[in-house]
């Protein structure tokens, strides 16, 4: 791109007003800002999504864990650590 930008849109017989090199860096400014703002959309929904699912899972690992749900015979995670310190 940047090897013909300058002949087609900064040719020497438009000095000093440049108007077809203007027109066209506004136009690749605004198509730049819309592309921006549509990756921003597309991350913060991705996100949102993916925080949502995230959770739900938490919910039901927590549902899992309850310590009615466990065996009698498996330590919960607290007698674990308790078992580290001592």
């Amino acid at each position: 791109m940047n090897a013909w930008w300058s002949i087609v849109f900064y040719p020497a017989t438009d000095v000093p007003r440049f108007k077809k090199g203007m027109i066209a860096m506004i136009c690749v400014s605004v198509a730049t800002l819309v592309i921006t703002w549509l990756v921003y959309f597309l991350e913060r929904r991705e996100w949102r999504g993916r925080d949502s699912s995230e959770a739900a899972q938490t919910k039901e690992l927590k549902r899992d864990n309850n310590d009615y749900s466990r065996s009698p015979d498996i330590p919960s995670s607290k007698e674990k650590m308790q078992e580290k310190v001592d």
